[in-house]
């Protein structure tokens, strides 16, 4: 049991010194989802010549090259790791590296979420404008998170359902215990809170 420990906590200590893989990798993905934003249009499957030059956007699709080379130079050092023992645990790099980047996936997703559902001070801000403005900058960074899943060797699409559902699900039974006699237990457990913590922000004001 003591080797257990102490194996346990060497791995924690080295998911935080890789953790720095993702964060990169996010800090680069915020130019790739900056470029949808800014209304980059992607080449169609089927487009008539004289349409052609319409989608050559040459300068958002250099700073894309650019964003994603450096992406996939990040990770290459990680697929390029084999399993290794730390004390009694085995310990694959790659399970590593897919667990970091639904860390920071689901930070960004939480934070997106808390920042733009925000009414301020003004009384007139629309409800369906406020969720209209989530939906882009909700949709930007799905595009550019599956965009760069082949970059670094994931199925991105899997990884978005999966954690925008933990999300979406944790919130929804957050809120719901403040009204049912019968409360939600063991949230934890049911979300997977041991390996990396959905975030949970205060409310903007009272």
């Amino acid at each position: 049991s003591v080797t257990n420990y102490y194996s346990g906590e060497l791995v924690k200590f080295v998911r935080n010194i890789l953790q720095i893989i993702p964060k990169s990798v996010f800090t680069l993905l915020e130019n790739v989802i900056k470029t949808f934003d800014d209304g980059f249009t992607e080449m169609p499957v089927k487009v008539k010549r004289v349409e052609l030059k319409t989608y050559t956007q040459f300068n958002q699709r250099l700073s894309l090259a650019k964003a994603s080379h450096e992406i996939s130079l990040f990770t290459k050092g990680i697929y390029m790791m084999e399993k290794t023992l730390m004390g009694v645990i085995e310990v694959d790099p790659k399970t590593i590296l897919e667990e970091g980047i639904r860390r920071e996936l689901l930070l960004l997703l939480a934070k997106t979420f808390h920042s733009y559902i925000d009414f301020g001070e003004t009384a007139n801000i629309r409800l369906g404008d406020k969720l209209d403005a989530l939906i882009k900058k909700i949709n930007s960074i799905r595009r550019g998170f599956i965009y760069i899943q082949d970059y670094i060797n994931i199925n991105g699409s899997k990884m978005w359902c999966e954690e925008m559902h933990r999300l979406m699900g944790y919130c929804v039974d957050i809120e719901a215990n403040k009204f049912l006699g019968k409360k939600i237990r063991n949230t934890a457990d049911k979300y997977e809170m041991s390996k990396y913590e959905i975030p949970h922000y205060e409310p903007l004001r009272n």
